[in-house]
């Protein structure tokens, strides 16, 4: 049963990542990885649902600041 299936496999993957693309225009939980088929689906799921002031953040640019000062923090300890 499964093979019959793989002819729409192509399609059923771009129409997600179509999606997620249009919904979803930056990595909230992050900030580096790219939307993409490798997101589990909780994680597609609180990127979705993310509120309005963690979108204008990641449009301004502010997340992902904050995304790096973490790291780099956590590089120096």
């Amino acid at each position: 049963m499964r093979e019959h299936g793989l002819p729409y496999n192509d399609e059923i993957q771009a129409q997600i990542l179509n999606f997620m693309s249009s919904q979803i225009k930056h990595d909230y939980l992050k900030g580096s990885r790219e939307i993409n088929l490798d997101l589990t689906v909780a994680e597609a799921h609180k990127l979705y649902n993310a509120n309005d002031r963690i979108r204008s953040l990641a449009e301004s640019g502010a997340l992902q600041s904050l995304h790096k000062r973490c790291v780099d923090q956590n590089n120096a300890v």
